[in-house]
C-alpha cells in the first residue's frame, strides 16, 4: 500500500465521517434520547477510569482515553464521541505543553521503559512517530470529525475522570507517584508533576467551552470546507 493511496483512503474516510455527523446534527433526537445517551456516555467514561483497578495494572492516562475512544466508536454514542474529542484535545495540549516545559520528558520516559534500547536513533524515530500519531494525529482527526458533538457540560465528567485516574492510579497525588507511574528517568522533581497537574486542570476546564465557541464562530465549518473535496 503506497502513501498516496493511504492518504486518499484516510481523506475519504474522514470526509464521510464528518458529513455523517453534520447530517445527524440536523436531525435532533428527543430530549429523553439525548439525556440517555449522555448518561450512558458518562458511565462508560467512569467505567474506563475504574479499569486500572479491575485489571490491577497502572493503565496510563492516554491509554485510558484511547480505550474510551474505541468504545465511543463501537457504541456510536454522540455524547461519548464528544467526550473523547474534548478529552483528546486536553491530552494533546497537556502533553506538548509538558514537552515545551521540559524538552527531555519524552526521552526520559523512553529511558525509563526501554533502557539502553532508547539510545538508538531508529528506535527514537519509531517512538516519536507513534507518539505523534497518538498524541496529535488521533486528537486532530477526532476534532475534524466530531467537534460539533462537544458540549460545555462535558467539562464536569472530564474533570471527575481526571481526578479518578489520579486517585486510583497515582495514589491520589501525582507529585509523589508520577515517576513510578510513568517510569520516567531520571525522576522529575515534585515541581514538574505539580505543573503537569495544573496544566491538565486548566485544559480540562477550558477546552470544552473553547470547542463550542469555535464551532459557533464557524471555525470548524471553515476547516471542513477547505479540506473536504467539493465532490463530497
Amino acid at each position: 500500500m503506497d502513501a498516496p493511496y493511504f492518504l486518499t483512503v484516510a481523506h475519504d474516510t474522514l470526509t464521510r465521517t464528518v458529513l455523517r455527523v453534520r447530517d445527524s446534527e440536523q436531525h435532533v433526537p428527543s430530549s429523553t434520547g439525548l439525556r440517555t445517551d449522555a448518561v450512558l456516555a458518562v458511565l462508560m467514561l467512569f467505567s474506563v477510569a475504574l479499569l486500572p483497578v479491575v485489571v490491577r495494572v497502572r493503565v496510563l492516562y492516554t491509554f485510558c482515553w484511547t480505550i474510551f475512544t474505541v468504545l465511543a466508536h463501537v457504541t456510536e454514542s454522540k455524547a461519548a464521541l464528544g467526550l473523547a474529542t474534548s478529552l483528546g484535545l486536553t491530552i494533546m495540549m497537556g502533553w506538548y505543553s509538558l514537552r515545551v516545559l521540559d524538552r527531555t520528558t519524552f526521552m526520559g520516559i523512553l529511558q525509563g521503559w526501554f533502557g539502553a534500547v532508547s539510545k538508538y536513533g531508529s528506535f527514537q524515530l519509531l517512538a516519536n512517530s507513534i507518539d505523534l500519531l497518538l498524541h496529535m494525529g488521533v486528537p486532530l482527526a477526532l476534532v475534524f470529525c466530531y467537534l460539533p458533538l462537544v458540549r460545555i457540560w462535558m467539562t464536569g465528567p472530564i474533570l471527575i475522570f481526571s481526578q479518578l485516574w489520579i486517585k486510583l492510579v497515582a495514589d491520589g497525588d501525582l507529585s509523589l507517584s508520577g515517576n513510578d507511574v510513568y517510569h520516567i528517568y531520571p525522576p522529575r522533581p515534585k515541581a514538574f508533576w505539580h505543573a503537569a497537574h495544573k496544566i491538565e486542570l486548566v485544559y480540562n476546564l477550558t477546552i470544552p467551552t473553547l470547542c463550542v465557541l469555535g464551532c459557533q464562530a464557524g471555525i470548524h465549518d471553515f476547516v471542513v470546507a477547505c479540506l473536504v473535496a467539493p465532490r463530497s
